[in-house]
This record gives C-alpha cells, structure tokens and sequence, in this order.
C-alpha cells in the first residue's frame, strides 16, 4: 500500500508492506525490511531538486504476532520497541502501542 499524505508544504509517502514474517529470520538479509533505510538515502538525493519537501518511509506490519516472531527473529532477543525502530509494526492498537499512530507520525514530528 501507499500512504500519501501532502499539506501546504510538505509531501510524506509512506509504503506499507503487510507482510507475515514467520520465514524472515534476519533483519540484515530483508531487503523489504531494511527498505526505510534505502527511503532515506532517496530523500535526502531528492531534498536538493525539488520544491517542498517530500518525506519518503516505509514499513512492514507483521501479520505475523509478536509472540510468535519474537522467539524466531534473529537471536530472540528483539522486544516490541527494537521492531517498531526498525520500521516493523504489529497490528495492535492499545493504551501503550498504536501501530497506526507510529505510521502516521513522521519521524522527528
């Protein structure tokens, strides 16, 4: 999915990748994973040529729960906050974690 969301000055597209990640076991071999990386780099290449700014994000929302991909992700030890800095959510909407909210926030906001 693209997330596009423009006002006066400011563009900010956001790719969403509603992916299951029981199979992903590496943060460092996921392309898909690592692409926000790749979104800032592009931005920063952009922000010298045009008009306004345009932000450029990405992330994955795990259809895959926590409980289950926690113990498989690379060594086990990652906790729900080290996924969400990496750009990987989990569908979950309460008091203490809301994935829509960390997605429709820009960094720095």
């Amino acid at each position: 999915f693209i997330l596009w969301m423009k006002d006066a000055t400011t563009q900010r597209i956001v790719f969403v990748e509603p992916h299951g990640m029981l199979n992903a076991r590496a943060y460092a071999q996921d392309d898909k994973a690592q692409l926000h990386e790749t979104l800032a780099e592009l931005e920063r290449e952009m922000a010298s040529s045009h008009d306004g700014e345009v932000r450029l994000d990405s992330y994955i929302v795990s259809a895959t729960p926590f409980e289950d991909l926690q113990p498989r992700y690379e060594d086990g030890s990652w906790n729900v906050e080290r996924f969400a800095a990496h750009h990987i959510l989990f569908p979950v909407r309460n008091g203490s974690y809301d994935y829509l909210a960390r997605m429709l926030t820009a960094p720095g906001a």
